[in-house]
């Protein structure tokens, strides 16, 4: 069993001034407001391939270069309520689907210019409750997207469409082609909460 454990210190007036410049996803700042709990599945990377393996057991649950799909099959396998590790730099080819409660923390997603499915969003949250996405990295990898395709719905980068208490917190997203960095459609009680988000949406 792996659990996050990150020391909370004390820091003078002087620190803590220090510490407001960090990311909002560094984990000095997560560790703040982000409860201790052992991972359900732990995301990982050996070279070029992205490894997905259970938090308790350590048996191999995916093992692909399409890293996109090895989050997928780690999402599907958790538990409900379990939370999903990731613990390298990913990156994605396809969308990840989010269709059950569960916690996502940690880790940098990079989209890819080449995509499997014609669009670019990374996280889609539908038809569901008790989601966290916290702490995550996500890089639109603005300046290597194809030319606008005049949807952009596709470019979300996170979309959470007809669910209950979804909390998305401490994220970075940045250099994201177009659309919204957080789009939310019929949905209810979902807190945004404490994301820095940069150089959004040119087009």
């Amino acid at each position: 069993m792996v659990a996050f454990i990150v020391p909370i210190l004390a820091t003078s007036e002087e620190e803590e001034d220090r510490d407001a410049l960090k990311p909002l996803h560094d984990p000095l700042r997560l560790a703040t407001y982000t409860p201790i709990s052992p991972a359900s599945v732990i995301v990982f990377r050996e070279g070029e391939y992205a490894v997905a393996v259970d938090g308790k057991t350590k048996e191999v649950i995916a093992r692909s270069t399409d890293h996109a799909e090895v989050i997928q099959k780690a999402i599907d396998s958790a538990p409900n309520k379990g939370i999903v590790a990731l613990m390298n730099e990913f990156k994605r080819r396809k969308t990840i689907y989010i269709m059950k409660p569960v916690t996502i923390v940690g880790g940098k997603i990079v989209v890819e210019p080449e995509t499997d499915d014609g669009i670019y969003r990374v996280f889609h949250v539908e038809n569901t409750s008790d989601v966290r996405i916290v702490g995550v990295e996500l890089d639109g990898n603005q300046s290597n997207i194809p030319t606008w395709t005049g949807n952009r719905l596709d470019y979300h980068t996170i979309e959470v469409r007809s669910c209950e208490r979804v909390v998305i917190r401490g994220c970075y997203i940045h250099d994201v082609y177009a659309g919204a960095g957080i789009a939310v459609r019929l949905s209810n009680i979902v807190s945004v909460v404490n994301n820095f988000l940069q150089n959004m949406g040119t087009v």
